[in-house]
C-alpha cells in the first residue's frame, strides 16, 4: 500500500560540483539550505542583501550585483537611532551610516565577483505580497519594523514581474553564460498574510516561474514547496509555529537536493566531508584511554589524507567547525 506521494525532480546536467561557486538569494529557507551547503565545504555565498522574500526585491538584489552598484548615504534612512536600507535585511543596519554603507558595498562586490565564476545561482521566492514605502512610492525588501502606516501592502503585477524577470535572465546570461540558475519556492507558510492570501501568493509565484521557464531553457526548478506540501504533508514536519519546516523536513529536502544535483564525484567527496565533520564533532570523554588514543590517531590519519587530497574544501570545513 502506498501511503506517500513522491515528487519527481527534473534535472538537466551539468550537476553541482565542488569546483562551483554557489550564490544563494531569497527567503529564510535559502538560509537553511545555504547552511547545509556551507557546512559541506562548498564555496558558497548566502544573501547579498540579507533575507529577502519577494521577487521584485530579489530582482533588485541581482541588478545591484550585476551593476556592482555603489550605495551612498542618500540610499539610507534613519529610524530608531539606526541607519537602514529599505532594500536590505535588518542585519544591514548600524548607528554609523558609514559602517553600513561599507558593509553593503563590500557584500555587493563579493557577490559580483562570485557570479563571474563558474557556478550556480540559487533563488528562493517566498511571497508575492510586497510593501510600498509611501514617501518614495518604491517597493521595499524589508519594513524594518517601521509603523505600517508608512507603507501600502499590495500584490505584485504578474505581467510586469514576468517581463522584468525574463529581461533580467537575459542580462545574467550575458554577464556569465556559464552560470546555472535554480529557482525554488519557499515551503514556509506566510500565514500572517492570511490563509487564502498565502495560497494566492504561492500560486502566483508558481505562475511566474512557469512563465520564466517557458521562455528560458537554462534556469531549473527544485520543488522545495511541493515536497513539503505533498510528500511531507504532516504537521510533524513543521516547527512549533506551524509555518516553518523543522530540522527533519529541512534534512529530507536537503537530501533530495544533494542526491539530484550533485555529480557522482561530488557525492563521493561530500560523503568523505560528512565523515570528517563527524570525526571532529565526536565528543571525547576520556582523553587518556587507549580507545580514545586510537580514535585520535585514526582521526588524524583521515584528516591529513583529506587535507592532502582536497585542501580548499578542508580549509572551508575546518573554518566552519571553528565557527560552529
Amino acid at each position: 500500500m502506498k501511503l506517500q506521494t513522491t515528487i519527481p525532480i527534473s534535472f538537466a546536467p551539468p550537476g553541482i560540483s565542488y569546483d562551483d561557486c554557489i550564490c544563494m538569494l531569497g527567503s529564510c529557507f535559502t538560509t537553511e539550505i545555504g547552511k547545509k551547503i556551507q557546512d559541506s565545504g562548498f564555496d558558497v555565498h548566502i544573501h547579498s542583501h540579507g533575507i529577502v522574500y519577494n521577487p521584485h526585491a530579489i530582482r533588485q538584489c541581482i541588478q545591484d550585483i550585476l551593476e556592482n552598484r555603489i550605495y551612498t548615504h542618500s540610499d539610507l534612512i534613519q529610524y530608531n537611532g539606526r541607519w537602514i536600507s529599505l532594500q536590505h535585511h535588518g542585519s544591514f543596519s548600524s548607528p554609523n551610516p558609514e559602517a553600513i554603507i561599507e558593509k553593503i558595498n563590500q557584500n555587493i562586490t563579493l557577490f559580483h565577483d562570485a557570479l563571474l565564476k563558474q557556478g550556480v545561482l540559487f533563488i528562493t521566492l517566498g511571497t508575492f505580497w510586497v510593501y510600498r514605502y509611501k514617501s518614495t512610492e518604491k517597493i521595499v525588501a524589508n519594513c524594518h519594523k517601521i509603523p505600517s502606516y508608512f507603507f501600502e501592502k499590495l500584490l505584485l503585477n504578474l505581467e510586469e514581474e514576468t517581463s522584468a524577470w525574463i529581461k533580467l535572465l537575459e542580462q545574467i546570461h550575458d554577464f556569465n553564460p556559464r552560470l546555472r540558475i535554480i529557482f525554488t519556492i519557499s515551503p514556509v507558510k506566510h500565514l500572517h498574510d492570511g490563509f487564502f492570501e498565502n495560497n494566492l501568493s504561492k500560486g502566483m509565484l508558481h505562475v511566474l516561474i512557469h512563465r520564466i521557464l517557458s521562455r528560458h531553457t537554462f534556469p531549473g526548478y527544485f520543488p522545495s514547496y511541493e515536497i513539503m506540501q505533498d510528500e511531507l504533508r504532516d504537521y510533524r514536519f513543521y516547527d512549533q509555529d506551524l509555518m516553518h519546516p523543522n530540522k527533519l523536513a529541512v534534512d529530507i529536502i536537503w537530501e533530495k537536493f544533494s542526491q539530484q544535483y550533485f555529480t557522482y564525484s561530488t557525492k563521493d567527496i561530500y560523503n568523505k566531508t560528512c565523515r570528517l565533520i563527524s570525526l571532529w564533532q565526536h565528543r571525547i570523554m576520556d582523553s587518556t584511554s587507549a580507545e580514545t588514543q586510537t580514535f585520535i590517531h585514526k582521526r588524524k590519519v583521515e584528516t591529513d589524507l583529506f587535507q592532502k587530497e582536497h585542501p580548499d574544501i578542508y580549509a572551508r570545513v575546518i573554518k566552519g567547525l571553528e565557527m560552529g
